[in-house]
């Protein structure tokens, strides 16, 4: 299998790097190479994505994760997502130095999750859907990042798309206008659901709209994962299994399984349920489309993310 989404971070041996992560009290610890080959004995994984996780200096975190590939540390590592911001004006110098310090890097991400000003007190992510460094309430008219989100063409790299369900159909308005630049939303659209099904009912009217403006763009994919974002204790609960399989089944039948890939969300899915191990994880995603043929099975484990990330080129 391949795994398009995993994070590596050292924020006891590297504080700075991480100062944005440790400020944000997420409470997450090192996670290196060993701690990955650890967790994932016996799940078969032939190539791994490094996803940015918040780091202070973004050429620094793409220099740090390749050398990794290079000491023989992570030799199955086939790609990395860096962190830059389209609404600055060193973007493109940003793009520029990330790629030369890495022939790995496929793209980028910058976390555009919006819920309103963070209040003091308040954890992004627990609080209030605000996640840490998420500015404004909508990155797509900002004429600066408009400007700069087609550079991503020019150098050949995808966008990885990570904001909250309200702001979904205005990325897909913004993003039907670069059908050359691949896209993949990230922890299907960041849903977030509480246990009161009235609620519950009208945030899943929003998302599904959301999600449909998305899989009716042909250069968009979506990565299965963070469901215990979504619901919390999902694997411990018979009725919140079914609903977050059924969850999963409406996103694949959207997007169908040639745009669709699980991925592990290493060290935070584990440590969002505490210490969820991800053979339990994948155990239930196998389960839940076990009635799937071979070959749409391939593309959920492996071909998708393949494909999306150039792995094989």
């Amino acid at each position: 299998m391949i795994d398009p989404h995993f994070h590596f971070l050292d924020p006891v041996a590297n504080p700075d790097q991480h100062a944005t992560i440790v400020n944000a009290n997420f409470g997450l610890n090192p996670y290196l190479p060993k701690d990955y080959i650890q967790d994932f004995d016996g799940l078969d994984v032939e190539k791994m994505v490094h996803m940015e996780i918040l780091p202070d200096d973004f050429v620094e975190e793409v220099r740090w994760i390749h050398e990794m590939f290079t000491s023989g540390r992570c030799p199955l590592l086939g790609g990395i997502v860096a962190a830059a911001d389209p609404s600055e004006p060193d973007f493109e110098n940003v793009l520029q130095r990330c790629a030369a310090e890495s022939s790995l890097l496929k793209g980028i991400r910058w976390i555009l999750n919006w819920d309103g000003e963070l209040q003091p007190g308040e954890t992004p992510t627990v609080d209030r859907a605000t996640w840490p460094r998420s500015r404004k309430a909508n990155y797509f008219a900002d004429p600066m990042f408009a400007a700069n989100y087609p550079l991503l063409e020019k150098y050949g790299l995808s966008f990885d798309l990570q904001c909250n369900p309200p702001q979904l159909t205005t990325a897909a308005n913004f993003l039907a206008q670069f059908p050359n630049i691949p896209v993949v939303l990230d922890h299907i659209g960041s849903l977030k659901l509480s246990g009161d099904n009235k609620r519950d009912e009208a945030t899943m009217v929003v998302w599904r709209n959301g999600m449909q403006a998305l899989a009716n763009l042909q250069h968009t994919y979506v990565k299965l994962s963070m469901l215990g974002y979504t619901l919390p204790g999902w694997h411990k609960d018979e009725k919140k299994r079914r609903k977050m399989c059924d969850v999963v089944l409406e996103v694949i039948q959207l997007f169908g399984t040639e745009r669709c890939m699980f991925a592990s969300n290493f060290p935070v899915d584990r440590d969002l349920e505490d210490g969820l191990i991800a053979q339990v994880i994948y155990g239930h995603y196998r389960e839940w489309v076990s009635h799937f043929s071979e070959s749409e099975k391939r593309n959920l484990f492996q071909n998708t993310a393949s494909r999306f990330y150039r792995l094989n080129g």
